[in-house]
């Protein structure tokens, strides 16, 4: 018996519980798992697991950080949030960095500015991540690729009704 835990041939008999736990998907393909062949037929007109979806989008930084915020918006004008929190390589985005009013070359390049104390600091000295409360360049990227899957998706469905 297959062990892998996504193979509809082994783990059930409902034919449509691929569908459900891999989601949409745009081309049918065959793939072999621990000695399992698994094919997955399914695309993105088929189901309508996501047609209740309307927009994903991500809000801006607000106060002090507890993680990137992204809104999944539903069609019945209902709205979900997903919080990312991934400190990654500790370099902070480009909207942390823009937060603070200076940019991402300035903090790249350690550019010294005034620092409101009547002394001057590099960019990098003033951002100071010294703790897990700053929005990272993977936690935003992450977001924006998950945005972006979904609104995708979300388009492909309305250009196909």
């Amino acid at each position: 018996m297959c062990t892998n835990m996504f193979c509809a041939n082994h783990k059930s008999n409902n034919p449509g519980w691929a569908r459900r736990v891999y989601g949409n998907c745009i081309k049918p393909w065959r793939r072999k798992l621990d000695g399992c062949e698994l094919e997955e037929k399914w695309d993105a007109s088929a189901g309508s697991e996501i047609g209740f979806v309307k927009s994903a989008e991500i809000l801006p930084l607000d106060g002090k950080y507890y993680g990137t915020r992204v809104v999944v918006n539903f069609k019945d004008d209902d709205s979900s949030e997903i919080k990312l929190w991934y400190n990654g390589t500790f370099h902070p985005s480009t909207r942390e960095i823009e937060s603070y009013g200076y940019t991402k070359e300035q903090y790249d390049e350690g550019e010294i500015v005034e620092d409101g104390w009547g002394g001057q600091s590099s960019v990098k000295d003033i951002i100071e991540i010294c703790d897990s409360h700053f929005e990272s360049e993977e936690t935003l990227t992450l977001a924006q690729f998950i945005v972006g899957a979904i609104n995708a998706i979300c388009n492909l469905k309305e250009v196909k009704q």
